[in-house]
């Protein structure tokens, strides 16, 4: 029977096809500190569970009764394990899984082990087909799931599949990205894409730059973008301020009245990279940055206040590496 609140709930024991099954009773010791008020009928699934689960049964009826208990607690892992061992064990049809499991996910999108049971049937079928469009169904619900995204990029690396999507896959995080320049995980499944498609030549490093300097100067206090200006650059041979156009960008954006911190802290790391002595800064580029870092950390203190301790320290550190 259904856990479905409009159908009315008959107990394992009055089945008869559950008559032979001597249920076992949760035992939480004689004195249990704060018992748990599961509910009745949850009670009366999980105590013929037990008695499955120790007895090993693998039958149509033992798969029945964990797709009852699923629907009571969906995050039941051990569940989930004697299910997985049904379905190898009875030759079940993974398709129609796959289907259930569908419909489960849509129900609890943000649930571990719902996902990773989708994860080892859609491995066992080797068919990732319905794989990036369920998971583009699901980030519809919420564009940021962890869970969603987690798994499509175990789809993409496990199958790989980067060669059937458009753009690689980037055409689908661009899309996203005009929806919502704020979604950082679109920002992160982006460098993922990257990562797993191409080197970072010099090439792509000026292509991804010049892509996330036009969304710096639609919002330049998205820290999604910022933070992924900063990563791409850190992926060069070249010293951030060599980045010329990065820096005049967000140079030009420092000059607003009320300027974004986080344009602000860019160009600090870029002048705080040129101090670090990495690379063939001449003395006056290093006394240059200096004291355009400091000026910077003076302006951060102002604007963004509740970090202003961070900022002083960083002040400090500046000072210390020049004595």
């Amino acid at each position: 029977m259904s856990s479905d609140n409009d159908e009315v709930y008959v107990p394992f024991a009055k089945r008869d096809e559950w008559r032979d099954i001597e249920p076992i009773k949760q035992d939480d010791g004689p004195n249990p500190a704060c018992p748990i008020l599961y509910s009745p009928e949850y009670v009366d699934a999980m105590d013929y569970f037990r008695a499955i689960l120790k007895s090993q049964e693998m039958s149509e009826r033992a798969l029945q009764l964990t797709t009852e208990i699923i629907a009571f607690n969906p995050a039941h892992y051990t569940v989930w394990h004697y299910r997985r061992k049904l379905l190898d064990s009875i030759d079940a049809d993974l398709r129609e899984e796959l289907c259930y499991i569908s419909r489960v996910i849509e129900e609890n999108i943000k649930n571990y082990q719902v996902w990773h049971h989708r994860q080892e049937i859609a491995t066992r079928l080797n068919d990732p087909s319905a794989e990036m469009e369920f998971t583009k169904q699901m980030l519809r619900q919420d564009a940021k799931n962890y869970h969603a995204w987690t798994y499509r990029q175990w789809a993409l690396t496990h199958f790989n599949l980067f060669g059937r999507l458009r753009e690689d896959g980037l055409g689908y995080v661009n899309d996203l990205l005009e929806d919502d320049i704020f979604n950082n995980s679109a920002w992160n499944h982006r460098h993922f894409v990257i990562t797993k498609t191409k080197t970072y030549t010099e090439d792509i490093i000026d292509e991804e730059v010049d892509f996330t300097l036009d969304k710096v100067t639609q919002a330049p206090n998205n820290e999604a973008s910022i933070n992924y200006l900063r990563g791409i650059i850190k992926h060069s041979s070249r010293p951030a301020r060599a980045f010329e156009k990065a820096v005049n960008v967000c140079t030009e954006l420092s000059s607003e009245d009320t300027p974004s911190p986080l344009v602000l802290a860019f160009l600090l790391f870029v002048n705080e990279d040129t101090l670090k002595g990495e690379d063939d800064a001449t003395e006056v580029e290093k006394a240059c940055a200096f004291k355009t870092a400091n000026k910077l950390c003076d302006r951060l203190c102002e604007i963004d206040s509740i970090r202003k301790k961070f900022w002083r320290h960083k002040q400090n550190c500046l000072h210390s590496r020049i004595k």
